[in-house]
């Protein structure tokens, strides 16, 4: 008989996770508990440097899967405790992402302190030996842990558990571990104290011995909570104090950004009026180190060998908020680009295949967002000539600013987990509506642009509206364009625009110039860099040319069967110099690409004619 079918789909966006990935996007986070770039006495010990640090410190990959949503949670287990204050949404940020099919390259970043307890064994006289248990990382999750230590009934070992205590009070068993203070007693099977590897802790001890005890009783079992864990460094006990601390941190960063006269500096100038409140003093401290730290590990994602990200973000972190330091509503027009800006430019640039997406900031005027006059330089047109006094020998420099791409406004989003809408970064914003959008078609590549840009996503209020007298101005066939985000009637709110930052001279046209043509031309490159790493160190002849052919064709007959391109040649032979010999050892590869522009201006001729005409000779 007949049938009909009805299937019920309950969406729940916030937790449905993508089944497959869509691209990977790169940032610094904050949260409690983790692998993480910090202060280096509290990472590496006393005499650490920055430098030992670093080298400790690396972005980890979590894909955009169940599995890849707890291996994160489980590694970072929640949002720093002062997130509130610092109105730092990262974590939150990270696994919204996550939820709406991004991979993400993430790198946490904590000026914290580890928790840790020291336990004395019982000695009748004289020092008493004694063993520390010290978290593996910074952060107040390590608070929560809890540790048993009990010797074996046979008493040929000792027995460490580690128990997570919940804000609750529930115990909950996450690790079990044997070992003996002997080294004499050590087996392959029940290593010694110092070799114990633990996913929570780290142990330091100078008993030797397993016939100690813990008391004059002769007990043998320990159990203590750890405690001294924190997200941010120690407070300041005055306000003028923590202000300085942040103002001398701010100017680090600026100078490392090449600014040598930090004191002409807006930013830097906004300091010189400290506020009577110690917490939002030592708040603002907190965020300019958390800010320096960004500036720093971003330099990690230019190693090409072990990065590829598709997109390089700030997690909402605004280095250059002069109205928050000096409490005031009032917009400002800026006459420097952000430290933060600057290295996202330079890591996109140096990467394997990134572009990084840049936020205007929130203090900048809006009359200032993007302005041609070269008295009063608008931030879009700063953006575009960072980069033209460096990188001069380097035959990619032209092209430096077309590596990133600039949005406005900020508005605010519902992350994950959160009770409301919390403040987001234009960037972000930018991808969850690109992702969106993608999701009503069957073909989804992060290089692709959209069949159709109606979505479902919901996006809380903007912080302005831009209105065409602003998108006239801001998006301009040559001169300098940034995208906005805002409400286009029966789109709903979109991201309006298509542009990289570089600099279009007047009657010319630069395919890069296009963020679309940008996605395209990274997404090869890393094809092609995973292609070559697979030929390294084979014979210099035609099979390796043949397997390297064999290995970027599928991705460009794909962006070829979607209209991405209009056509594509690859070509590899060996390296002859000058001299008509070959060089043995290099290979030279050339890829050509077609690419279609996209429509920016639509002129449509409407012509009325009267009664009786003859339409034929129009259609010839």
């Amino acid at each position: 008989m007949a049938q009909i079918v009805i299937n019920e789909i309950s969406q729940n966006y916030s937790y449905n996770i993508g089944t497959t990935s869509y691209a990977t996007v790169a940032m610094p986070i904050t949260a409690m508990w983790g692998p993480c770039y910090g202060d280096p006495e509290s990472i590496v010990g006393d005499n650490g440097t920055v430098d030992d640090v670093l080298e400790q410190t690396s972005f980890q990959h979590f894909t955009a899967t169940q599995s890849g949503l707890e291996a994160f949670t489980s590694t970072y287990r929640g949002p720093a405790s002062n997130y509130r204050l610092a109105k730092d949404y990262s974590y939150q940020m990270a696994v919204t992402l996550l939820t709406a099919g991004y991979d993400v390259l993430v790198c946490r970043v904590c000026p914290g302190a580890k928790a840790s307890k020291t336990v004395d064994a019982y000695a009748p006289s004289g020092t008493k030996p004694h063993i520390t248990f010290t978290a593996k990382y910074p952060g107040t999750f390590g608070n929560r842990l809890k540790i048993s230590l009990t010797k074996a009934s046979n008493g040929k070992y000792w027995n460490l558990i580690t128990y997570v205590v919940d804000a609750s009070g529930v115990t909950t068993a996450v690790e079990n571990l044997i070992f003996v203070f002997d080294a004499n007693a050590a087996t392959d099977i029940i290593p010694h104290v110092s070799e114990v590897e633990s996913d929570f802790i780290d142990i330091s001890t100078d008993i030797s011995v397993d016939t100690h005890a813990f008391d004059s009783n002769g007990s043998t079992t320990v159990v203590q909570q750890l405690s001294g864990g924190s997200d941010t460094m120690t407070s300041d006990s005055t306000a003028s104090t923590a202000w300085e601390s942040a103002k001398t941190l701010a100017e680090t960063r600026y100078k490392s950004a090449g600014y040598t006269e930090t004191s002409s500096c807006k930013y830097i100038s906004a300091f010189d009026t400290a506020p009577t409140d110690s917490l939002v003093a030592n708040t603002q401290k907190y965020k300019e180190w958390i800010y320096n730290a960004a500036y720093t590990v971003y330099d990690l994602l230019q190693d090409k060998l072990n990065y590829n990200p598709n997109r390089i973000i700030s997690p909402g972190w605004d280095d250059q908020n002069i109205c928050e330091l000096t409490n005031s509503s009032e917009s400002v027009q800026l006459t420097e680009v952000s430290p933060l800006h600057k290295k996202i430019m330079e890591t996109a640039f140096t990467s394997r295949c990134a572009t990084g997406f840049i936020d205007i900031p929130k203090s900048e005027s809006r009359q200032y967002v993007s302005n041609d006059d070269s008295k009063k330089l608008g931030y879009a047109q700063m953006l575009s000539k960072v980069g033209t006094d460096v990188l001069t020998t380097d035959a990619n420099a032209a092209l430096y600013a077309s590596h990133s791409a600039l949005f406005a406004p900020w508005g605010s989003y519902k992350y994950v987990g959160a009770s409301k809408a919390f403040t987001a970064s234009p960037s972000f914003l930018a991808l969850m509506l690109q992702r969106a959008m993608i999701l009503n078609q069957s073909l989804q590549y992060e290089w692709a642009l959209p069949t159709n840009r109606k979505h479902n996503l919901t996006v809380g209020k903007m912080n302005y509206k831009v209105s065409k007298h602003f998108l006239d101005i801001w998006q301009k066939l040559d001169g300098v364009s940034l995208n906005a985000i805002t409400e286009i009637p029966e789109l709903g709110l979109n991201v309006w625009g298509n542009s990289t930052l570089y600099d279009v001279l007047p009657a010319t046209y630069q395919a890069l110039a296009n963020l679309s043509t940008r996605f395209l031309v990274n997404a090869v490159e890393d094809v092609v860099y995973k292609c070559g790493i697979a030929i390294t160190f084979q014979y210099n002849n035609q099979q390796a040319y043949d397997k390297f052919y064999a290995g970027v064709t599928p991705t460009l007959d794909t962006m070829k069967n979607v209209g991405a391109i209009e056509d594509y040649y690859v070509t590899m032979a060996a390296d002859i110099n000058g001299l008509d010999q070959v060089n043995a050892n290099t290979v030279i590869g050339k890829i050509y690409l077609v690419v279609n522009g996209v429509v920016n201006d639509i002129k449509v001729d409407l012509i009325a004619l009267p009664p009786g005409s003859d339409l034929n000779q129009y259609k010839s």
